[in-house]
């Protein structure tokens, strides 16, 4: 199991607002997600890790949840210069431009390791979860919160962009794989949750927070083909009207790394 190419697409200038307004979630939601992190994770970390860390959505959360050290990690300056403004005055929190196959870390060092939407990015999957599993103190966690190849299809906006759900195919884990790499390296797994997520409150919101083109999926296939897949998507809403909330799936894996 491998990831698709994304390299780049988060270092576009303007990609970290685009990917704020479209990846925001309510504050109910957010509240949902720190208490299956607080569930989840059995020892209250001394430093936690959000890898991947992008514009510090879930660098915050961890901050709210264990407060101590967070150290959010990420190989793109422009979603780092984002996260600075967006966590600036956090007590506790520092930033670092790295990669999850090369982690800036010392050996066990660390007590989680949380990636948010981030491990489809990482090009050797194995090696970087190599790298998590050294940085880990023992009885540390890793969290790994993602779509899987079984979610996709609660992605409403694929079913106009086929292109991008083809990218996607290549990238994401199915839940077995995942846990499969993982335990290879060594971790033991705890938990997997699926979370229905809503990410918007009817379907024309759905659509705006789309249509700023902010997923990876998106910006991967042609101008043409994101053009193409709007038309159809507006069409939709059209006929559809607004409706109701819009849910997504996400997978939430969390692994153990062994004690001494």
């Amino acid at each position: 199991m491998g990831a698709a190419p994304s390299k780049g697409l988060y270092d576009r200038p303007g990609i970290a607002a685009r990917y704020d307004a479209s990846r925001a979630l309510p504050a109910d939601v957010v509240a949902q997600w720190s208490d299956l992190i607080r569930q989840r994770v059995p020892v209250r970390p001394r430093v936690s890790v959000d890898l991947g860390c992008g514009t510090g959505r879930f660098t915050r959360v961890l901050a709210d949840c264990f407060g101590e050290t967070v150290v959010g990690i990420d190989p793109s300056r422009e979603m780092l210069r984002a996260a600075a403004g967006n966590l600036r005055g956090l007590p506790g929190v520092r930033l670092v431009c790295g990669r999850a196959e090369a982690l800036p870390l010392a050996p066990q060092s660390v007590d989680l390791v949380f990636m948010s939407m981030s491990f489809h990015h990482v090009g050797d999957q194995p090696a970087a979860v190599r790298a998590i599993r050294t940085a880990l103190r023992p009885g540390g966690s890793l969290c790994i919160r993602t779509c899987s190849l079984e979610a996709l299809d609660s992605y409403l906006y694929q079913r106009f962009f086929p292109e991008a759900r083809a990218f996607d195919e290549t990238r994401f884990p199915s839940r077995a794989g995942l846990v499969e790499l993982v335990s290879n390296a060594g971790f033991v797994p705890h938990a997997l949750d699926t979370v229905s997520q809503r990410v918007a409150d009817d379907l024309r919101e759905y659509r705006e927070k789309n249509a700023v083109r902010a997923h990876s999926d998106l910006q991967a296939i042609s101008d043409e083909q994101f053009r193409a897949g709007l038309a159809r998507f507006d069409a939709y809403c059209a006929a559809s009207g607004p409706g109701g909330p819009i849910f997504e799936d996400v997978d939430f894996f969390t692994f153990t790394a062994p004690a001494k």
